[in-house]
């Protein structure tokens, strides 16, 4: 086992004990405001989401912005190398018996575990120190498919708040290219209307992944992120035998998103089985890959036996790994406000009759909401909002329209995305 003092030095590279927090990058505002009143709660908070949706980096923002002395923080990285070797809950044990005798012996504690699923077991240790001791507060981080064993979801019932999280939306895509938005009203915004335009057609194309977006070869790191996904939080996670047609559904999917899911349709293109055909579904979504849509009925047989259509975590990440040739501005846009929906935490379906409705957001009413991104709109958009008629709310999304008509809302893409 790794001697305590090298083990000090490690938690000291990573920590701001005595020195700023550095390399803040956007700060993520929703979430901060999400999880500062979480500190003075006794439950462990779960930060889960894609990988490289800029977790590690949050976690220094919440560090600077708590207004917490930084000696009661304890940050611990479990991708450093150097911890390669000793990953094991006695590693666990003896990182807070060396924090409490160097750093913080007395004062409650905030022990943040970033990529804690490298530890084998975690959950059983958290939840022996969560039973035993009042003055200790956990943070943990990690994907999806991480944080959602059953083993974790069981001893830690009751005990945790999980978050969900993202990359950048289109407020902080803006941010990061030195536009802070402030308003939400449409007046005030359209001085601005040309930048925010500009800055979206951008967004659409190059999604959110914080560091894919500093970089000049973003296609290539995209590529990489996608096959880290698919390698490692899914046919390492789950020993999947054939990670070859694993990937291409992914692919298939991931090109054709917003499209139905016909399971008989690839279970014959790509000659499988239809159970392990809803594994490799299964697996991507808790990856947070991919996320499949329900058909809005309020009988869940109903819901169960129609087909649900498929979207994708990121706008950058389809468009470096599709097959498409050309750009399908209206897809992507689509796109986008489910994940801008998602964020919000909203539940969501979608709804087919003699038309299609693109989003029915269940809340104390129902909201329906078409995407169209474009000026020159096609009259089945206003009839299929106007054939569901259990919503009390109709929004259609355009490229640049803003009106309301026959009890429609008609709202441009960016300034939808910057009022939620």
């Amino acid at each position: 086992m790794i001697e305590k003092e090298q083990l000090f030095n490690i938690l000291d590279d990573w920590n701001f004990w005595n020195k700023p927090v550095r390399d803040l990058g956007v700060i993520r505002e929703s979430y901060i405001k999400k999880i500062l009143p979480l500190l003075k709660t006794k439950e462990v908070i779960a930060i889960k989401g894609v990988r490289r949706s800029g977790k590690s980096t949050f976690l220094r923002q919440l560090v600077e912005y708590s207004k917490i002395d930084k000696m009661q923080f304890l940050y611990v990285n479990f991708d450093d190398y150097r911890l390669y070797e000793f990953l094991s809950l006695e590693l666990l044990e003896k990182i807070l018996e060396v924090y409490q005798e160097k750093i913080n012996p007395t004062k409650k504690a905030f022990i943040i575990l970033d990529e804690i699923q490298n530890i084998s077991g975690w959950e059983k240790f958290i939840k022996t120190k969560y039973d035993l001791n009042k003055n200790l507060k956990f943070i943990v981080t990690g994907s999806n498919a991480d944080l959602i064993s059953k083993e974790y979801s069981s001893l830690l019932t009751g005990r945790i708040e999980s978050i969900e999280f993202y990359p950048f939306s289109f407020k902080e895509f803006l941010y990061m290219n030195g536009i802070k938005i402030e308003e939400k009203d449409y007046f005030k915004l359209k001085l601005q209307k040309s930048l925010i335009l500009n800055k979206l057609g951008k967004y659409l194309l190059e999604g959110g992944f914080p560091e894919a977006l500093k970089r000049e070869d973003k296609k290539s790191i995209l590529n990489e992120y996608f096959n880290n996904i698919i390698d490692k939080d899914i046919v390492s996670r789950y020993n999947v035998r054939d990670s070859k047609t694993l990937k291409q559904i992914a692919l298939h999917l991931m090109t054709n998103i917003c499209g139905e899911v016909n399971f008989t349709s690839i279970k014959k293109q790509f000659k499988l089985s239809i159970n392990t055909l809803k594994d490799y579904l299964s697996f991507m979504q808790e990856a947070n890959l991919i996320f499949l849509l329900y058909f809005f009925s309020h009988s869940t047989k109903t819901q169960n036996l129609i087909n649900k259509k498929a979207y994708c975590i990121d706008n950058g990440l389809r468009e470096a790994v599709s097959f498409k040739f050309s750009k399908d501005y209206g897809k992507l846009a689509e796109n986008l406000v489910l994940l801008e929906l998602k964020r919000c935490g909203k539940e969501v379906y979608y709804w087919k009759g003699k038309k299609e409705i693109d989003f029915v957001v269940k809340d104390k009413e129902l909201t329906a909401i078409n995407v169209t991104y474009t000026d020159n709109i096609n009259e089945r958009e206003i009839e299929s909002l106007k054939e569901f008629k259990q919503a009390k709310k109709k929004i259609l999304i355009t490229r640049d329209t803003f009106k309301k008509e026959n009890n429609i809302e008609f709202v441009p893409l960016w300034l939808w995305l910057l009022q939620n």
